[in-house]
């Protein structure tokens, strides 16, 4: 069973030896690793190919090209990947050594030819590889045809450094799409899950690393990225009532419109009238007034003991 790893690095001088070391230490090794330089302005290409100079045993294949941000650096990977799977992997995350291994068992079994996603569990770390605990965590419990629950958010867990997919999938459902600043992960999984099942590793597999130039900690661009796949699945008439409102009131917290996002075009009426100004001042100011009488309830209930969190 070949795999190919892409791995985007953009300006990650401080984390792409290790996660390189992190790929040598797989226990089914991959037959190349692709990096792929994405305009980087520090020593991320030179410390990449000076890794890939004193390790000749393993294929690392070395690209560069002017900043795309991380869906086009992938896009570009992916492009020259020509092993029957692929994983991705960011250049700030860790694998486990059996990561692949485990996966790709799943994909070895008999019965399994709609199968074109796997997926595994994984734990936070920060920039020194220290664990960090998490607000919350999404562990893997969706398998099989998981589209309708998928359309509720990103189930995927530890999205993209965490899966291993057939190639052919992927040229079927297309790439990444680089219009996405962020939530391109959830993108394409919603659109594979039109056609292909899913599976999961029940196991910590993959370190993420959360550091302050995580994407995840800039709320406007998270925002972002969730409204345009909302604007999708609205389009489409999936987009669930719940995650609806909850939109509306991070719009109206943030004094947000889909005007703000250039290209963010519904397509149908109905979802233009769902993200409208009048939706957003007024259902969305209902739904942060209910969000905080939540907190003061709960608040209330602290101070009486009646409540530990």
């Amino acid at each position: 069973m070949k795999i190919d790893v892409v791995i985007p690095a953009y300006n990650a001088s401080a984390f792409i030896e290790r996660t390189l070391e992190s790929v040598l230490q797989q226990t089914l090794a991959p037959a190349s690793i692709i990096v792929v330089d994405d305009g980087s302005a520090d020593d991320t290409a030179r410390l990449a190919r000076r890794f890939a100079d004193s390790h000749p045993e393993q294929k690392i294949v070395l690209l560069s090209q002017s900043n795309k941000g991380i869906s086009g650096a992938r896009n570009a990977g992916l492009r020259v990947a020509t092993s029957e799977f692929v994983a991705l992997l960011d250049a700030d995350d860790l694998w486990e050594p059996r990561k692949l291994e485990r996966q790709a068992a799943l994909f070895m079994r008999d019965g399994v030819e709609r199968l074109g996603l796997v997926y595994c569990d994984y734990r936070l770390i920060d920039e020194h590889g220290e664990p960090v605990r998490a607000r919350s965590h999404t562990g893997p419990r969706l398998r099989g045809s998981i589209r309708q629950e998928l359309c509720k958010g990103n189930l995927i867990s530890g999205s993209a450094s965490a899966v291993l997919i057939r190639t052919r999938v992927l040229q079927e459902a297309g790439l990444f799409d680089e219009a996405l600043v962020c939530c391109e992960d959830w993108d394409l999984w919603l659109r594979i899950s039109k056609n292909w099942e899913v599976d999961f590793v029940p196991e910590v597999l993959v370190r993420i690393c959360r550091h302050s130039q995580s994407i995840q900690l800039d709320n406007r661009k998270m925002l972002e990225g969730d409204l345009r796949i909302a604007v999708k699945l609205s389009d489409e008439g999936l987009l669930p009532s719940r995650q609806w409102l909850a939109l509306l009131g991070r719009m109206r917290f943030l004094s947000i419109s889909l005007a703000d996002f250039a290209g963010c075009n519904p397509l149908s009426d109905v979802t233009r009238l769902r993200f409208s100004p009048v939706m957003v001042s007024s259902l969305g100011t209902l739904v942060m007034a209910a969000r905080n009488m939540r907190k003061r309830f709960g608040d209330c209930l602290r101070r009486w003991g009646l409540r530990e969190h």
